[in-house]
């Protein structure tokens, strides 16, 4: 019914199911021929709400539904199942609480759920082979009749209690704020593409000279950075005492690079060469001087507002549906004059409502 709480069950059963103890085929406890098969019923009444009460009886038929609704391939599994009630049983309750309180409050509107709707419901559920089913589950189609309709009318109920107004609370307005706020925290980093030339010489004045030229011919003469040793050789520059280096292409963002290397690509963007820059290696003081070329440049700043609208506003859906359903939920309980706490702390501390035999 509410989304957190059937979110905590699916996964908690989702775990368990996936765990080794379940999908080991070969398992001695779930698969040999002498392990338990039958789950025994230890009824009692639960809760009263608004006169009705609830029975571990009633419990164990709205967790079957769920069961057989996420994992059809365990219906035959009783020990499968009995795992399942026992990791859920205290959440469902409290669903099947609220589903009570729900469904008092439909009655005192007069909301109509047809036959029709829910013969659809039924069917979407268990397939066109509805009696078959519910045998596997052994659930008589009365039980399931009941639990569908209910189901429909808390649909349709929290639709209007709840649904609406959450919807109302998702203005541009707030759509706004949400993305200055999701702005602030996540500025992506500028990034590029680039490659280096690096000129190195025993002579700083050479190697000044060398890399002027290469500027040159790199901006004027538009010839490539592949080309470029080539070049230089072929108008003298090059000697015994040059090492000319071409860096292969290279991306990182203004976090990933040193201080030095992102003075040099400042100011730089696509298909564009920086002035000549001289820097020390470190280890041994030499002095290299380098050309920066930015390939590809991709502007940094805030997450664009059309990259982010669809999940920001499935978020303030989400956030609105929490608060709309709490405070409507906290209503029913004051209505009907109903306390959750006090029902569960009712039962004894070892009470087991499931036992595997």
């Amino acid at each position: 019914m509410m989304n957190r709480y059937f979110t905590y069950f699916f996964c908690t059963a989702f775990v368990f199911l996936s765990s080794p103890l379940i999908s080991r085929q070969n398992t001695p406890f779930l698969f040999s021929s002498s392990a338990p098969k039958q789950v025994e019923v230890n009824n009692r009444i639960l809760a009263i709400v608004d006169g009705k009460p609830i029975s571990v009886y009633d419990l164990m038929k709205k967790l079957d539904v769920i069961f057989y609704k996420q994992f059809p391939q365990y219906a035959d599994s009783a020990e499968t199942k009995y795992q399942f009630y026992q990791y859920n049983w205290k959440v469902t309750l409290r669903d099947l609480i609220d589903k009570e309180l729900i469904l008092s409050d439909a009655e005192e509107v007069k909301l109509p759920v047809t036959t029709g709707d829910i013969r659809q419901e039924m069917e979407t559920l268990f397939g066109p082979n509805i009696i078959s089913n519910l045998d596997k589950l052994g659930m008589s189609y009365e039980d399931a009749y009941e639990i569908v309709q209910g189901d429909l009318t808390i649909k349709r109920m929290m639709g209007a209690r709840v649904s609406n107004k959450a919807q109302r609370k998702i203005t541009p307005q707030a759509i706004l704020k949400s993305y200055e706020e999701f702005a602030k925290e996540n500025i992506r980093p500028t990034e590029c593409d680039y490659r280096i030339l690096s000129i190195r010489h025993k002579d700083p004045t050479r190697a000044a000279e060398i890399a002027n030229t290469s500027y040159r011919l790199l901006t004027e003469e538009r010839i490539t950075l592949g080309e470029m040793e080539e070049k230089l050789k072929n108008v003298g520059l090059i000697d015994s005492d040059t090492k000319v280096n071409i860096s292969k292409s290279l991306h990182h963002n203004e976090r990933e690079v040193s201080e030095a290397y992102r003075t040099a690509l400042t100011g730089l963007r696509g298909n564009t060469y920086s002035q000549p820059q001289v820097h020390k290696v470190r280890s041994s003081q030499e002095k290299i001087v380098r050309i920066f070329y930015v390939d590809k440049f991709i502007e940094g700043g805030p997450v664009p507002f059309a990259e982010v609208e669809m999940k920001l506003i499935n978020e303030l859906r989400n956030q609105a549906m929490d608060q709309e359903t709490d405070t409507y939920l906290t209503h029913l309980r004051e209505h009907f004059h109903i306390d959750e706490k006090e029902i569960l702390s009712s039962l004894p501390d070892d009470f087991q409502p499931f036992t595997l035999h």
